[in-house]
């Protein structure tokens, strides 16, 4: 049975380093991660979603791991 949603920590190497790099907290003089204020339950929910995203595409055989977020989300991929 296909997983509904991939968990975090089985996310292809380059999804798991900018959810991190997005969470991440920096010092005085730099800029937070996009994500870093969220909320965790905001997080949880996201998390979600993308990982459900992922097992759509390891569903349909289209997943790359050597690929990034941004080249991965697509919109046709996103309208299917």
């Amino acid at each position: 049975m296909a997983r509904l949603c991939l968990p975090l920590c089985d996310w292809p190497a380059p999804d798991r380093e900018a959810w991190n790099a997005a969470h991440r907290r920096r010092g005085l003089l730099d800029d937070d991660g996009l994500a870093a204020n969220w909320a965790a339950e905001t997080s949880s929910i996201i998390a979600e979603g993308y990982g459900r995203f992922l097992s759509f595409l390891i569903e349909i055989g289209d997943l790359d791991p050597s690929e990034t977020p941004a080249m991965r989300v697509t919109r046709l991929r996103v309208e299917n």
